[in-house]
């Protein structure tokens, strides 16, 4: 039987080639992005295989809205299988002479809170059905720090307690929470934010001295959504070439 799979910031990037990946193994991806046309151009890319695969927006750091595409999705696919909280972003390094609360407020909204939410409606679905998988993107930055990024490192932090956090609450209705924490990764969206010589300067830190791009976390990703993960919840599975620990 098919499963049904909500990716959210599935309009591109990292969430594009996830809602991909899922319809190549045969199942359903549901792409939520804030961005309907750019969620639309994945619609379309994932039709083209021959798998049904939906698109909607919503603000995901709303609670209402949240509740309300929640609610759409189960009622078209009567089934919500797994999670992935892809959305959020990179932001722009902010120095801390220019950080106020308004800013950071923006960025642990759009990387943390709307991970939160998500995690919190999906689980309301699965519960009945004793069965889910949710998986959380963080970042190696919550590990090797970096200048000027304080609130989304920050952010990006909580995931990674977020996810033990709900792998204790939610482990007791057979739902595994974990995480990916990609190191960098080429998107047009990052390349946009840092400058494209910050990743070849990254790339020669690694271990493996190869650009990462959105492909190298589908198969990391749809492992943590398959039954082969059954015994793993509340982990952070870093993929960044070996950067890390360097």
């Amino acid at each position: 039987m098919r499963k049904v799979f909500i990716v959210t910031g599935g309009g591109g990037g990292i969430g594009r080639e996830v809602a991909l990946g899922i319809c190549k193994r045969g199942d359903s991806p549901v792409i939520i992005d804030k961005d309907y046309a750019r969620a639309k151009e994945t619609e379309d890319l994932v039709t083209g295989f021959g798998i049904e695969g939906t698109a909607y927006t919503a603000d995901l750091t709303k609670a209402d809205e949240v509740k309300e595409v929640f609610a759409e999705i189960y009622h078209d696919f009567k089934s919500i299988d797994g999670l992935v909280n892809n959305a959020g972003g990179y932001f722009a390094p902010i120095s801390i002479d220019e950080m106020n609360a308004e800013i950071w407020d923006m960025v642990v909204d759009a990387n943390l809170k709307s991970a939160f939410l998500c995690s919190l409606e999906a689980f309301h679905y699965m519960k009945p059905m004793r069965h889910g998988k949710i998986v959380n993107l963080t970042s190696t930055l919550f590990l090797t720090s970096g200048m000027s990024l304080s609130p989304y490192i920050s952010a990006k932090g909580g995931v990674v307690g977020l996810t033990r956090a709900l792998a204790v609450d939610m482990g007791a209705f057979n739902i595994n929470v974990n995480a990916i924490a990609p190191g960098l990764t080429s998107t047009d969206y990052a390349y946009e934010a840092l400058g494209r010589e910050r990743f070849e300067i990254v790339k020669q830190l690694k271990a493996i001295k190869k650009d990462q791009t959105p492909g190298d976390l589908v198969g990391p990703i749809l492992f943590l959504l398959s039954s082969d993960s059954d015994s793993i919840t509340g982990q952070t599975l870093i993929v960044d070439g070996g950067r890390a620990f360097l």
